[in-house]
């Protein structure tokens, strides 16, 4: 039981860090270098943690035990993908201040980058979640 609702953060938590890294690989040092990589890295480490964190807990607060089947992975998608949105826009905003990952060069498409593996990002955890052979591979890798 225990499971069913730890399962939902650790995946976000996962997601999050995940995207968060490559982010600094591909943005911060392979596109625009030349900023302090420590720096991205402790912002992209609790900022994947804090949106990866609020989107598991969304996951439990609205989609857990509340629906099932497709449904569940349509609105586990919507849920998950809100703080993952929210934060890459939020991040957009911020990068745009300090000048980082190249969002004053090239801002739309840091908007639309974030917001399309937000959806990829929510939408794979909601099918990891919510059905079977979802299951059996967060079983298997003991998530």
């Amino acid at each position: 039981m225990r499971k069913k609702y730890l399962r939902p953060i650790v995946l976000g938590v996962i997601g999050g860090i995940f995207a968060e890294i490559m982010f600094i690989l591909v943005q911060g040092v392979i596109l625009y270098p030349g900023q302090p990589i420590w720096v991205m890295a402790f912002w992209g480490f609790f900022c994947g943690v804090g949106m990866g964190a609020l989107a598991g807990v969304f996951l439990d607060v609205f989609v857990v035990d509340r629906f099932e089947g497709k449904s569940s992975i349509l609105w586990g998608t919507t849920v998950a993908f809100v703080p993952y949105a929210a934060c890459g826009y939020f991040c957009y905003e911020i990068a745009l201040n300090v000048n980082y990952y190249g969002a004053r060069e090239m801002g739309m498409i840091f908007v639309y980058k974030n917001m399309i593996l937000s959806f990829v990002g929510a939408l794979l955890i909601s099918l990891l979640l919510f059905t079977e052979r979802g299951r059996a591979v967060c079983e298997a890798l003991r998530l």
